[in-house]
């Protein structure tokens, strides 16, 4: 159990860090972390999961920094604003239609969440609480705290963190 917990953290670590603007220094870090965790994987083979994971470290670890400027221009086409076409939104927010002020309870309710977790989202960086990069890390935290808690043989702390 512990190992898979930390299959879930170091998957979504590399997750939050995808949507984030590729550049040389996070392609690096991506495609050796990618590659670093496909090498020790292979004990996931007999898991539905495995192989469209294994396809998703294999083409990450193949990046290269020189194709952080070829990842850039289809992350703007992606998630830019553009005159032909609605980006996809990086906020939770951007899924809530209206302006009824849902969007500011649900701000509130995610910074309630990290906070009950004992986690409050850095107002220094650029990115919402309600950032998908933002939530993978939390989730990352989340899992890398429950492999902790199996690792001591807590039963009862890691199903918290998993219910988290």
């Amino acid at each position: 159990m512990a190992d898979l917990a930390r299959l879930r953290h170091a998957l979504f670590q590399i997750a939050s860090e995808i949507f984030l603007l590729p550049g040389p220094d996070r392609m690096s870090r991506l495609s050796e972390a990618a590659r670093e965790l496909r090498a020790e994987t292979d004990w996931l083979a007999a898991f539905s999961f495995f192989q469209p994971v294994a396809r998703f470290l294999a083409a990450l670890g193949a990046q290269t920094p020189e194709d952080h400027g070829q990842l850039q221009v289809q992350y703007q086409s992606l998630f830019a604003p553009s005159t032909q076409r609605k980006p996809v939104p990086l906020h939770e927010a951007g899924f809530i239609a209206g302006t009824d002020g849902s969007s500011g309870l649900m701000l509130a309710s995610i910074e309630q969440h990290y906070a009950a977790s004992g986690v409050a989202a850095s107002q220094a960086g650029p990115h919402m609480p309600d950032h998908i990069s933002t939530e993978l890390e939390f989730l990352s935290l989340l899992c890398g705290r429950e492999a902790e808690a199996w690792e001591k043989g807590d039963l009862k702390a890691a199903r918290r963190m998993q219910d988290r």
